[in-house]
């Protein structure tokens, strides 16, 4: 495709591979923000009985 559009087509070719280019950096931005799966959210919602609980566990206590 590169070569097809390469030569005459001026700047249409740069502006072709930036638009395309710009198309599959969102969409993988899309991608990468959806949310989990529904399933997940309830199961953790069953397990704490609908208490809120810290992902990230408290820093261990020194020893001594």
């Amino acid at each position: 495709m590169f070569l097809l559009l390469h030569g005459q087509a001026g700047g249409w070719d740069e502006l072709l591979i930036a638009a395309v280019a710009f198309g599959v950096l969102w969409i993988a931005v899309k991608l990468a923000g959806r949310k989990p799966a529904a399933e997940d959210e309830g199961e953790a919602l069953v397990d704490t009985d609908g208490e809120h609980q810290d992902p990230v566990p408290p820093p261990a206590q020194k020893l001594g």
